[in-house]
């Protein structure tokens, strides 16, 4: 999990991102994605936006199974990578802005 952490901090683009997530997404089972409930089971990711709605769905989910005390295995491991992979996202456009705006625009 660490070298997949570190993969995505290291990304330099919303394409890296994605591209390292559809990687990530490839070395789960169908076993191990079975256990989610099927509306909470990432499938395609096609773009920066496809990461942020997982990262919205299974942050939700991953809250709901925590409160009811159910199994977060898988659902931790992806809810853990998404927030991470959207988080980095979040960091490149910031420093989008910064470099387009300066920092100036942020004081205004």
């Amino acid at each position: 999990m660490i070298s997949w952490h570190r993969d995505l901090e290291n990304a330099r683009s919303a394409g890296e991102i994605v591209q390292t997530t559809r990687d990530f997404l490839a070395t789960f089972s169908a076993t191990e994605l079975a256990c989610l409930p099927e509306t909470h089971r990432p499938r395609e990711v096609r773009s920066e936006d496809d990461v942020r709605d997982w990262s919205r769905r299974l942050t939700d989910e991953y809250w709901r199974q925590r409160a009811a005390g159910g199994e977060l295995g898988t659902m931790q491991e992806l809810w853990s990578f998404f927030l991470r992979a959207s988080i980095q996202l979040a960091r490149l456009d910031a420093a989008t802005r910064e470099r387009l705006y300066g920092r100036s625009a942020e004081a205004a």
